[in-house]
């Protein structure tokens, strides 16, 4: 089983590799671009409505 530590340490030891580090780097820069992109949707800028039920 690993525990924290150990996962750690391999975090770091693939960060070290330059390949993995620009590809992580890579993914959190589109994932931070898709989260600006879904704040700005429609859905998000209009305020919500209550719906009178009978």
């Amino acid at each position: 089983m690993l525990t924290r530590v150990h996962l750690r340490r391999l975090a770091q030891r693939l960060m070290e590799d330059p390949g993995v580090r620009e590809e992580f780097e890579r993914r959190v820069a589109a994932d931070g671009q898709t989260r600006r992109d879904s704040d700005k949707s429609p859905a998000r800028l209009e305020p919500l409505q209550r719906v009178k039920r009978s």
